[in-house]
């Protein structure tokens, strides 16, 4: 009996944005060079603090400062995907779950 072909996984019609920037190698490429440039991470840290400032004068109650709290932090979220934006997702992998002695 004649062996069945591979099946291909289908193609993604919904790519994320991570997905279609990682299509090109120079997106890639380029990416990873911008994030080895000491000029990119100065210039991240100085707007950073920057806009930190700007909230902290802008500040008149403690209300609003537990709102510019969740935008500092989601600077920070913003930036930790600007930075993971060309490395790929790992790999799954199977589960080790030890933690069950099947031979009772």
């Amino acid at each position: 009996m004649p062996e069945a072909p591979a099946l291909k996984p289908p193609p993604n019609l919904n790519p994320s944005p991570k997905a279609q920037f990682r299509e090109s190698g120079e997106n890639i490429s380029k990416h990873r060079a911008l994030l080895e440039s000491r000029e990119f991470h100065r210039a991240i840290h100085y707007a950073k603090t920057q806009y930190w400032r700007q909230l902290a004068m802008a500040t008149p109650d403690n209300n609003y400062a537990m709102a510019m709290g969740w935008k500092m932090i989601g600077v920070e979220e913003f930036l930790a995907v600007l930075m993971n934006l060309s490395e790929s997702p790992p790999a799954p992998s199977a589960a080790v779950n030890n933690n069950l002695d099947h031979r009772a």
